[in-house]
């Protein structure tokens, strides 16, 4: 299975999980890496933390859950908060406002859809290049070796 496809099952794990704190901390189980390996792809891949990225979905899907009405400590229970107070502190970062005022008319959200990777392909353009002659220059390098072992590689 290659990484793109590895990638999208555990975006697809994480979306069926939402709810599941102890589902979400072993996300890492449905690809073939390590969970310190995939947040370190995660997080280069995307520029978030994969624990930012679960905590802004959780945000987004809890709007909907306080718009039909559910009461604010049974949403943040549901998604894993300990009080209310600390799941209106996260929903107020997301959004700029508290929970109980998205139930108003006109207020806008900011929702983070589930993310999906794929490879784009570039190139396909022709370049137009030229050769020049220059004269010469020295080159500086620096040699080393790398441990075979991925989890030592890249400590």
């Amino acid at each position: 299975m290659n990484l793109i496809e590895q990638l999208n099952r555990a975006i697809n794990y994480i979306e069926l999980n939402l709810t599941d704190a102890e589902a979400l901390s072993s996300v890492a189980s449905v690809t073939s890496y390590s969970q310190y390996h995939f947040q370190r792809i995660f997080n280069y891949l995307t520029d978030m933390p994969l624990s930012e990225y679960i905590r802004k979905r959780k945000m987004s899907v809890a709007v909907v859950d306080l718009q039909r009405g559910d009461k604010v400590i049974d949403v943040a229970i549901k998604y894993g908060y300990n009080s209310a107070d600390s799941f209106t502190r996260a929903f107020e970062r997301q959004h700029g406002f508290t929970p109980t005022s998205v139930r108003q008319d006109g207020v806008k959200f900011q929702i983070y859809p589930p993310l999906t990777f794929q490879i784009q392909i570039k190139g396909v353009q022709k370049m137009t290049c030229k050769i020049e002659t220059k004269s010469a220059f020295d080159m500086f390098g620096v040699y080393g070796e790398i441990s075979s072992d991925m989890e030592k590689a890249f400590d």
